[in-house]
Protein backbone atom coordinates (compact mmCIF):
# COMPACT_ATOMS: atom_id res chain seq x y z
CA UNK A 1 0.00 0.00 0.00
CA UNK A 2 1.62 3.29 -1.17
CA UNK A 3 0.51 6.38 0.71
CA UNK A 4 3.47 8.99 0.13
CA UNK A 5 5.47 10.17 -2.79
CA UNK A 6 8.88 11.78 -3.23
CA UNK A 7 9.65 14.81 -5.32
CA UNK A 8 10.34 12.45 -8.60
CA UNK A 9 6.64 11.04 -8.12
CA UNK A 10 7.68 7.86 -7.47
CA UNK A 11 5.55 5.57 -5.01
CA UNK A 12 7.20 5.22 -1.59
CA UNK A 13 6.36 2.76 1.02
CA UNK A 14 5.83 3.28 4.94
CA UNK A 15 9.42 1.37 5.41
CA UNK A 16 10.81 3.32 2.55
CA UNK A 17 9.42 6.36 3.44
CA UNK A 18 10.27 6.23 7.83
CA UNK A 19 14.00 5.59 5.98
CA UNK A 20 14.07 8.40 4.44
CA UNK A 21 11.94 10.90 6.71
CA UNK A 22 14.83 9.49 9.32
CA UNK A 23 17.79 10.28 6.86
CA UNK A 24 16.65 13.67 6.61
CA UNK A 25 16.12 14.07 10.03
CA UNK A 26 19.07 13.62 11.35
CA UNK A 27 21.06 15.79 8.61
CA UNK A 28 19.54 18.71 10.38
CA UNK A 29 22.11 21.20 11.23
CA UNK A 30 21.76 22.80 14.90
CA UNK A 31 21.77 26.02 13.08
CA UNK A 32 18.76 24.87 10.91
CA UNK A 33 17.04 23.36 13.95
CA UNK A 34 17.33 26.78 15.84
CA UNK A 35 15.80 28.65 12.86
CA UNK A 36 13.08 26.43 12.88
CA UNK A 37 12.36 26.56 16.76
CA UNK A 38 12.37 29.99 16.34
CA UNK A 39 9.78 30.53 14.20
CA UNK A 40 7.62 28.03 15.96
CA UNK A 41 7.81 29.86 19.11
CA UNK A 42 7.29 33.06 17.62
CA UNK A 43 4.15 31.48 16.27
CA UNK A 44 3.33 30.10 19.80
CA UNK A 45 3.64 33.93 20.99
CA UNK A 46 1.54 35.42 18.79
CA UNK A 47 -0.83 32.50 19.89
CA UNK A 48 -0.91 33.81 22.92
CA UNK A 49 -1.20 37.23 22.79
CA UNK A 50 -4.05 36.74 20.73
CA UNK A 51 -6.07 34.32 23.31
CA UNK A 52 -5.11 36.91 26.07
CA UNK A 53 -6.21 39.65 24.01
CA UNK A 54 -9.61 37.54 23.51
CA UNK A 55 -9.51 36.16 26.93
CA UNK A 56 -9.64 40.17 28.45
CA UNK A 57 -12.48 41.07 25.93
CA UNK A 58 -14.96 38.53 25.84
CA UNK A 59 -13.92 37.94 30.23
CA UNK A 60 -17.40 39.01 31.04
CA UNK A 61 -18.84 36.56 29.31
CA UNK A 62 -17.30 33.81 31.30
CA UNK A 63 -19.66 31.81 33.66
CA UNK A 64 -16.86 32.41 36.79
CA UNK A 65 -15.14 35.25 37.19
CA UNK A 66 -12.71 34.16 39.31
CA UNK A 67 -12.14 31.03 36.23
CA UNK A 68 -11.30 34.36 33.54
CA UNK A 69 -8.63 35.61 36.10
CA UNK A 70 -7.08 32.64 36.47
CA UNK A 71 -6.81 31.91 32.28
CA UNK A 72 -5.46 35.58 32.37
CA UNK A 73 -3.06 35.14 34.94
CA UNK A 74 -2.00 31.55 32.80
CA UNK A 75 -1.57 33.29 29.67
CA UNK A 76 0.37 36.21 31.05
CA UNK A 77 2.81 33.62 32.14
CA UNK A 78 2.93 31.94 28.79
CA UNK A 79 3.34 34.99 27.53
CA UNK A 80 6.40 35.97 29.30
CA UNK A 81 7.91 32.46 29.25
CA UNK A 82 8.03 32.16 25.52
CA UNK A 83 9.18 35.64 24.91
CA UNK A 84 12.48 34.64 26.84
CA UNK A 85 12.54 31.34 25.16
CA UNK A 86 12.05 33.13 22.16
CA UNK A 87 14.89 35.69 22.99
CA UNK A 88 17.24 33.31 24.08
CA UNK A 89 16.97 31.13 21.13
CA UNK A 90 17.40 34.24 19.21
CA UNK A 91 20.80 34.66 21.11
CA UNK A 92 21.82 31.23 20.43
CA UNK A 93 21.21 31.50 16.50
CA UNK A 94 23.40 34.90 16.54
CA UNK A 95 26.03 33.14 17.89
CA UNK A 96 26.05 30.35 15.27
CA UNK A 97 26.04 32.74 13.07
CA UNK A 98 28.87 34.73 14.47
CA UNK A 99 31.08 31.18 14.95
CA UNK A 100 30.70 30.65 11.55
CA UNK A 101 31.71 34.06 10.32
CA UNK A 102 34.64 34.03 12.63
CA UNK A 103 35.53 30.35 11.20
CA UNK A 104 35.57 31.95 7.61
CA UNK A 105 37.82 34.49 8.82
CA UNK A 106 40.28 32.31 10.39
CA UNK A 107 40.19 30.00 7.51
CA UNK A 108 40.63 33.09 5.13
CA UNK A 109 44.14 34.18 7.24
CA UNK A 110 45.58 30.77 7.50
CA UNK A 111 45.43 30.70 3.60
CA UNK A 112 46.80 33.69 3.07
CA UNK A 113 49.69 32.59 5.66
CA UNK A 114 50.04 29.81 3.45
CA UNK A 115 50.25 31.48 0.04
CA UNK A 116 52.59 33.72 1.79
CA UNK A 117 50.54 36.64 0.57
CA UNK A 118 50.57 38.01 4.06
CA UNK A 119 54.18 38.59 5.39
CA UNK A 120 54.70 36.31 8.39
CA UNK A 121 54.46 39.20 10.85
CA UNK A 122 54.19 38.73 14.85
CA UNK A 123 50.96 40.66 15.08
CA UNK A 124 49.23 38.67 12.43
CA UNK A 125 50.40 35.62 14.23
CA UNK A 126 49.21 36.45 17.33
CA UNK A 127 46.01 38.02 15.88
CA UNK A 128 45.52 34.33 14.48
CA UNK A 129 46.50 32.48 17.61
CA UNK A 130 43.44 35.39 19.71
CA UNK A 131 41.38 34.55 16.96
CA UNK A 132 41.39 31.00 17.11
CA UNK A 133 41.30 30.61 20.86
CA UNK A 134 38.17 32.41 20.93
CA UNK A 135 36.51 30.66 18.21
CA UNK A 136 37.26 27.10 20.17
CA UNK A 137 36.39 28.79 23.85
CA UNK A 138 33.01 29.64 22.13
Amino acid sequence: MYFWKDKDGNKLSFKEFSKRFKEGFTAITPQQRLKNELISTGISEVGYIVGLIALIIFRDKLLVSWFAYGLILIFVGSVWSTGLKFLITKQQLNSFKNTDNKAINIDALFEALEKEEIKEDTTIKEEVKEETKQWIHI
